[in-house]
């Protein structure tokens, strides 16, 4: 239901590059897409990847897995368009912005 609020139809996932204040760049977890509009919407989470049977076990798992535990500085740049900010621990975002 959150994606579908914000990427509408026709969108497209892009490749994107995003850049975070974690200390591993495998805990700046995103998805972009481009809308028709030509706007960027990117989702962005800080939190665990823990879901199922086996979420309440301890288990070898890999850094992706696993979060900082702690907020996150970002930044994103689409075009001539940047914008920061900083996402909680256990949250997720949408950022929307103009990307012409």
């Amino acid at each position: 239901a959150h994606f579908s609020r914000y990427v509408v139809p026709g969108s497209k996932q892009v490749n994107m590059t995003i850049t975070c204040g974690a200390k591993k760049e495998e805990f700046c977890q995103a998805v972009a897409f481009l809308t028709p509009q030509g706007h960027a919407v990117v989702v962005l989470t800080n939190d665990e990847v823990k879901a199922g049977q086996l979420a309440d076990f301890d288990f070898l798992v890999p850094d992706l897995a696993k979060g900082q535990g702690k907020p996150l500085t970002w930044q994103i740049t689409c075009k001539s368009s940047t914008v920061s900010g900083e996402i909680p621990w256990k949250a997720i975002q949408t950022v929307i912005l103009p990307c012409e």
